[in-house]
């Protein structure tokens, strides 16, 4: 496999990197030293075990107070550039893993996702494959609410794809803002769909008071999240492009949701090509009540990176400009390759599966609509 090449390493880091590999004695005790990661003290983290896996070396190191994961991440291009490998970070407390993978992803990964493998969760969906060829999978009920952004065209269409029909084949409601109005209505039978600004608003109205009855339904039964209630289906509110919505009202909305409902049963996520801290004027609050994180390719802009993956972190400004490469954050940070499908594909699973399709009933006297579900 050939060098590990981050986008933006940039002349100096090139320098430092050649200048570690002239130095070879120590192994990856070299990087460390010349990049000086240590504390205010000068104390450096002790390499205590070398273990080779099937897919690399994994590296475990004692941490002296005052080092921790973030300052392996920051300087994690240059351990990749040393190792020749991608690097993947864990940590717990004072003890950190570095591990390393030569093998690299598949340029497509096809979907295949069968949910009921993992009956244990609520709302389970695929996020992608990662370095050892596992499929990452996590469950939306735990994960509350997400983010996902990056340049148009490298995976997020996709990647919402797979988890609508991922949460559909696992029997929960799903309800989609799409104002862009391309990818998501041909799936109209199987969807609460939303296109013009007063849609939108009416959808958002419609959850609120579905989260608010929820609530209600909690504080009777002296319980604290839907799992403990009976016959209450797991719903996702998904908004692709939320730089579209203009109202106000409907970020207000938006921020009421992700504050609230994750423990009635309803989780959001929102989607944006540039995830900007001005998209709305509370972006800022709502963004913090989105612990899922999904980056995808960014061009190159730190800033966009961070607004996804939290303060700080540009690793998102690093992926190379492939579909579907993105960083997965919820607990710990991991490099994927998200599985690909289309929304014809989308249909012919959905159909193969008899999942239920959802039929409109509109009421001419409030000009909003009901459903019902009838067998696909």
């Amino acid at each position: 496999m050939p060098a590990v090449k981050p986008d933006i390493i940039g002349v100096a880091a090139s320098l430092i990197t050649w200048g570690i590999k002239q130095l070879k004695g120590k192994g990856i005790q070299d990087v460390i030293e010349a990049v000086h990661l240590q504390n205010k003290e000068g104390v450096r983290p002790i390499l205590r075990k070398e273990h080779k896996t099937a897919a690399g070396i994994d590296y475990v190191f004692a941490l002296p107070p005052g080092v921790d994961r973030t300052d392996f991440e920051t300087n994690r291009h240059y351990f990749e550039s040393y190792l020749n490998s991608f690097v993947e970070i864990e940590a717990t407390g004072r003890k950190l893993i570095l591990k390393t993978y030569k093998a690299n992803f598949k340029e497509i990964e096809p979907y295949a996702f069968n949910p009921m493998q993992y009956a244990n969760m609520l709302a389970p969906f695929p996020i992608g494959i990662s370095l050892d060829g596992k499929v990452k999978v996590a469950d939306m009920s735990e994960v509350y609410h997400m983010l996902i952004g990056g340049v148009t065209g490298y995976g997020k269409t996709s990647q919402l794809l797979g988890m609508v029909v991922a949460f559909l084949l696992h029997g929960c409601k799903v309800s989609v803002i799409d104002k862009k109005a391309i990818d998501f209505p041909i799936l109209e039978d199987y969807l609460e769909i939303a296109i013009s600004e007063d849609e939108v608003l009416t959808m958002l109205k419609r959850t609120v008071n579905e989260m608010e009855k929820r609530a209600a339904m909690l504080r009777a039964a002296k319980v604290q999240k839907v799992q403990r209630l009976k016959g209450v289906q797991y719903q996702v509110l998904i908004i692709d492009e939320a730089a579209d919505i203009e109202d106000n009202a409907s970020w207000e909305l938006i921020d009421k949701l992700v504050r609230k409902a994750r423990a009635g049963g309803i989780g959001v996520i929102l989607a944006t090509q540039k995830p900007s801290a001005n998209t709305s004027k509370g972006f800022t609050d709502i963004r913090s009540n989105l612990a899922g994180r999904l980056c995808y390719y960014c061009n190159g802009d730190a800033n966009d990176s961070q607004v996804i993956l939290g303060k700080g972190n540009s690793r998102g400004s690093e992926l190379p400009a492939i579909a579907g490469r993105c960083i997965w954050k919820w607990r710990t940070e991991e490099l994927l390759q998200s599985m690909f499908l289309d929304a014809d594909r989308a249909i012919e699973i959905l159909q193969a599966n008899n999942v239920s399709k959802v039929v409109r009933e509109f009421e001419q006297c409030t000009n909003e609509h009901t459903e019902r579900f009838i067998p696909g």
